[in-house]
């Protein structure tokens, strides 16, 4: 009997083995979900540390995700004004809005406090935070650039537009150079070097219809409303150089955040796609979901292995 029980023995641990090498071999190209918060309509997320700062219908709320199976609310800003931006620099959150632009101290994430405020007429809708410089666009397609040393005094140095039309994140940084995505000219190039004067040095040709545009390092990857994205190399931030490469899929949507390791791109409806971008001239597919109807993709975040999704609330999802 016992050479028996050692033959199926073994046969177990054999089937059990092989078991584990499916299971595991399933495990890389999903998007899991993981949590979510019931948090209104919300439209941007910056993601810092443990902690994620969304803006919503209200203004701002401050979420612990150490766990992302069940992100808990810290603290908020209410009655602040419809939110669509925020950007986070040190112990400041900048969110712009229909009230223009407000400075939130959050030192203390549980009881966040408005200590400034600019543009109180206008409507922001992009904000980008550089140093002690922030980069603001308005409903009025037009680039203000804010000193913010004195982040309780936010001031007004300098201001740029050319009559282009300019939309929601149209705007990325690059050392010196700042990129606005215009969508009748095109990719342009804003010497900042000095902030109270910007000058533009020029228009990518070729990028006619851009609509957003997104910089990590030296990637710059743009979207357009009637095409596919497109990757540059900005290594020489003053001359952007197209990449030749695609996607692996067609019908790219839109570029919703992208990473030093991820690039996440909505497809038709609700479907939305990770691709591992360590080789950057050739993107590849690494995961792809249909979200749930619940989720109402609105915008993104990308930080690690985890995507955090504004729409109804705020979805985090795990890329495995």
């Amino acid at each position: 009997m016992r050479p028996l029980s050692a033959l199926i023995r073994l046969i177990l641990v054999s089937i059990f083995a092989a078991a584990a090498v499916f299971i595991h071999a399933e495990e890389p190209g999903r998007l899991i979900k993981r949590g979510r918060a019931g948090i209104g309509m919300s439209y941007d997320v910056a993601v810092e540390d443990q902690t994620a700062y969304v803006v919503n219908n209200r203004g701002l709320v401050i979420l612990d995700i150490q766990n992302p199976d069940r992100p808990k609310k810290l603290g908020d800003l209410r009655n602040l004004w419809p939110s669509f931006c925020v950007e986070i620099s040190g112990t400041y959150a900048y969110v712009g809005g229909e009230g223009g632009l407000a400075v939130i101290d959050i030192s203390d994430p549980k009881r966040p406090r408005e200590v400034g405020q600019l543009l109180k007429a206008e409507t922001v809708n992009t904000v980008k935070v550089l140093d002690d410089i922030a980069y603001v666009v308005n409903s009025a397609n037009t680039l203000k650039i804010l000193a913010i040393d004195a982040p309780e005094l936010p001031q007004e140095i300098g201001e740029f537009s050319d009559g282009g039309r300019y939309y929601y994140h149209c705007l990325g940084i690059r050392d010196d150079f700042l990129y606005l995505a215009d969508q009748e000219q095109g990719l342009e190039l804003i010497d900042i070097s000095d902030p109270r004067s910007p000058k533009k040095m020029g228009t990518v040709p070729g990028t006619q219809g851009a609509g957003s545009v997104f910089v990590k390092g030296d990637i710059l990857i743009m979207n357009f409303f009637e095409r596919s994205a497109a990757f540059y190399d900005v290594a020489e931030p003053g001359s952007p150089l197209l990449q030749s490469t695609e996607f692996d899929e067609e019908n790219v949507m839109r570029v919703m955040c992208l990473s030093s390791d991820y690039l996440i791109v909505k497809l038709e409806e609700n479907r939305v796609s990770a691709f591992d971008i360590s080789r950057p001239r050739r993107p590849l597919l690494h995961a792809s979901r249909s979200l749930p109807k619940s989720t109402a993709v609105h915008g993104a975040a990308v930080k690690g292995d985890f995507v955090y999704f504004t729409g109804k609330g705020m979805s985090i999802f795990e890329i495995q």
